[in-house]
């Protein structure tokens, strides 16, 4: 279906209308949408100062040249800063600035179409910071198929209800949170990602905290930072095994093949507690484990929100050579 373009002319007719009436009779009256005539309101300061007989506002026209100005100077010092700078801080920002100053930006909403046209407009694009990535085994329909079929064989005489079957995943947090996708100038040679260099080292533990944990929590911790066989049986006697509408019966407990989850003493523990276990083949983490996708990929973005927040704003300390 073509679309249609309008003239400014004619949306201020429209916006007129819809003033006088509702924003749907204006809509029926001239055969345009609801949310059109809503835009249109919007853009109305703007609207007033195109020429009466000029169509379609086309992507490199700004509404709010003060404030993507300012804006493009902000990520361009944040880039210089090695800072990553996602969309949504881009959106943040923008309606920071808009809400500081309402008179220049009247009717400005920071939507993902406007920061969109905006990137166009500076010449601005996500880059992706540079990381050896995983990749799909060439088999990996074939594995597909026969992990299906192995939960099927698993499945087979023993009806396990919904609560009895389970997904079981361990994540480290780093100290730095890098994200991998920043906003950049186009045709940018590197892509700079500011850190204190600590982007492998994860926390650990060496002593049990002291603090009261609430009830219901189970805290175990392990001076390296490991999930070892100990804490492997730490978790099925004190989670799984433990969870709401447990009876003792049998249940299908679905993880990856990390070391401690294939041990033999724990796949003999597993045994005794009646518990069938279904394990992912190695590198199909992301197509086949619940928790990476939908928990721990939120989870970490969380984190890597508060870590870019303390980058940005945060008290540190330096060493005599001035790393942080």
């Amino acid at each position: 279906m073509k679309r249609k373009s309008y003239t400014a002319g004619f949306k201020l007719e429209v916006v007129k209308v819809a003033k006088e009436s509702n924003n749907a009779q204006a809509a029926r009256k001239y055969g345009v949408t609801r949310k059109m005539v809503i835009d249109w309101r919007k853009q109305e300061e703007a609207l007033k100062k195109m020429p009466k007989k000029q169509r379609a506002r086309r992507s490199g026209i700004a509404s709010w040249p003060e404030l993507e100005n300012g804006l493009a100077e902000w990520d361009r010092e944040q880039r210089q800063s090695g800072r990553i700078v996602t969309r949504k801080d881009m959106r943040d920002q923008a309606m920071n600035r808009a809400n500081s100053n309402p008179y220049l930006a009247y009717g400005f909403t920071a939507t993902q179409a406007w920061c969109s046209r905006f990137m166009k407009r500076k010449k601005l694009v996500l880059r992706q910071k540079t990381k050896v990535a995983q990749k799909k085994p060439v088999d990996l329909e074939d594995k597909l198929r026969d992990f299906r079929w192995h939960v099927k064989g698993l499945t087979n005489g023993n009806e396990f209800p919904l609560g009895n079957i389970g997904n079981m995943d361990e994540t480290p947090i780093f100290f730095d949170m890098i994200g991998f996708r920043t906003v950049d100038s186009k045709g940018a040679k590197s892509i700079i990602a500011k850190s204190t260099g600590h982007e492998r080292t994860h926390f650990t533990r060496k002593r049990m905290p002291k603090e009261n944990f609430p009830s219901g929590a189970f805290v175990h911790f392990h001076e390296k930072g490991w999930m070892d066989e100990q804490g492997a049986r730490l978790w099925i006697d004190n989670i799984w095994r433990k969870r709401p509408g447990h009876s003792n019966s049998r249940s299908l407990l679905v993880w990856d093949s990390f070391r401690s989850h294939v041990a033999e003493a724990i796949k003999s523990h597993l045994n005794k507690c009646k518990m069938k276990t279904a394990v992912f083949p190695g590198g199909l983490r992301s197509v086949l484990q619940p928790l990476d996708v939908c928990i721990n990929k939120l989870f970490k973005g969380y984190m890597r929100e508060e870590w870019k927040e303390w980058m940005a704003n945060g008290q540190k300390t330096y060493t005599a050579s001035g790393r942080m």
